[in-house]
């Protein structure tokens, strides 16, 4: 399930290659996830996704504090209106990595794991539909 792209009015350049790398992250981990927890489902052991689950939650951890480090650096936080701030990205993003490091585990914590429904609404649970359009300004 794609992300659904609204328009907006363009915004500052260093928002939206923030956005473009953490909408990246998302979408690709999320369909990663979706893959991975499929074959765990379907039986295939830890061993099987482990190299690639730790390595993309690796790289989107790095993702992420680079994200956050330029709210931080830049003062973001402040000049942004608060609809514009990438705390739901941060936060549907970091689920993906506690997800991936899960699907990498041999008994993995029965929460940490996302359903399949799940991973299907984490757009609509975090609100990133506003960060999309960010993140189509950059394309």
């Amino acid at each position: 399930m794609k992300l659904r792209r609204v328009q907006t009015p363009a915004i500052d350049p260093e928002i939206a290659r923030i956005a473009a790398a953490l909408f990246g992250a998302y979408e690709d981990d999320r369909e990663a996830c979706e893959r991975l927890a499929g074959l765990r489902l379907a039986g295939a052991p830890a061993s099987e996704v482990r190299r690639e689950a730790l390595i993309r939650a690796r790289w989107t951890a790095v993702h992420c504090r680079a994200a956050f480090d330029a709210i931080a650096e830049h003062r973001l936080d402040d000049a942004l209106q608060e609809r514009w701030l990438p705390y739901g990205a941060l936060h549907a993003v970091a689920r993906l990595v506690y997800t991936l490091v899960a699907l990498a585990e041999d008994d993995p914590e029965p929460e940490a794991m996302l359903t399949q429904t799940e991973l299907e609404n984490l757009t609509a649970q975090y609100q990133l539909d506003a960060w999309v359009a960010v993140w189509e300004n950059t394309q």
